[in-house]
């Protein structure tokens, strides 16, 4: 609407009492997005519709807050999630200590760096099979471990599937 205070050509930009400037839009989807910051001055907010406005045009949009979970989730490095994993188990004691040096000595090694989003089936069999075959118990425990995270993994959105995908470990 023309001549409205805060109203652009496209998306809305409006100042905070704080003097920052938040800015937001109607997108394809017909819900606001809003952007994930403020911005300090009215140029910045500007140039944020500016960019979602040309990724709506090139057809590469998605929203804002799907990107951030996207870009969160890529950075999350299996270790990490895995160590917050064991955290909120309601197990007794004994099993955390096993869950973490299970994790510790068997995990983390060779997949405690990968971030979560980029492990796959192949470097979860390679993982396995790098293992060995001499302790059978041990692996099948480390590896009922590293399922159960990426099990947990998936119900969070952090990634589609799980890929423990090992018949019989």
């Amino acid at each position: 609407m023309a001549g409205t205070k805060g109203r652009r050509g496209w998306g809305w930009i409006r100042q905070l009492p704080s003097k920052r400037y938040q800015a937001s839009y109607v997108g394809p989807d017909l819900l606001r997005h809003r952007a994930k910051t403020t911005f300090s001055t009215r140029m910045d907010a500007e140039g944020w519709l500016a960019r979602e406005r040309r990724k709506i045009e090139l057809d590469t949009w998605t929203p804002p807050a799907q990107r951030a979970a996207d870009e969160k989730a890529r950075s999350i490095m299996l270790g990490e999630y895995a160590d917050r994993w064991i955290e909120n188990r309601n197990v007794k004691p004994r099993t955390r200590s096993s869950y973490r040096d299970i994790l510790r000595l068997h995990i983390d090694p060779q997949l405690g760096r990968v971030p979560i989003k980029n492990l796959s089936g192949e470097a979860v069999r390679k993982w396995y099979t790098n293992l060995g075959n001499e302790h059978p118990r041990r692996n099948s425990h480390a590896y009922g471990l590293l399922h159960a995270v990426c099990t947990t993994a998936v119900s969070d959105g952090l990634i589609a599937n799980n890929p423990c995908t090992i018949r019989e470990p």
